[in-house]
């Protein structure tokens, strides 16, 4: 949905019961400033690494953290993955 405004994607992932995996920090105000309806939200802070590691750490956090994602908003760094959750 490149080029579509972040409320559609953000409604477009809620009505499909979807994790939206983004590097665009603007989905942090729609979710808790906004008070957006929970989804997982998955922020890529990535910066500088190749397409393959990223995907390979985002993966990575899939796997080993993929039960605290539900109803969160998570950041993926190069150092860490932040889950915070989203009230119900």
């Amino acid at each position: 949905m490149a080029g579509s405004a972040d409320e559609a994607v953000l409604a477009l992932a809620v009505r499909e019961h979807a994790v939206l995996i983004t590097a665009d920090k603007d989905f942090g105000e729609l979710v808790f400033q906004r008070h957006a309806v929970p989804v997982v939200v998955l922020l890529l802070r990535l910066v500088g690494l190749p397409q393959r590691e990223k995907i390979a750490r985002l993966l990575r956090a899939v796997r080993e953290h993929g039960a605290e994602l539900p109803c969160a908003f998570a950041v993926l760094t190069t150092r860490a993955l932040r889950v915070r959750r989203l009230p119900d």
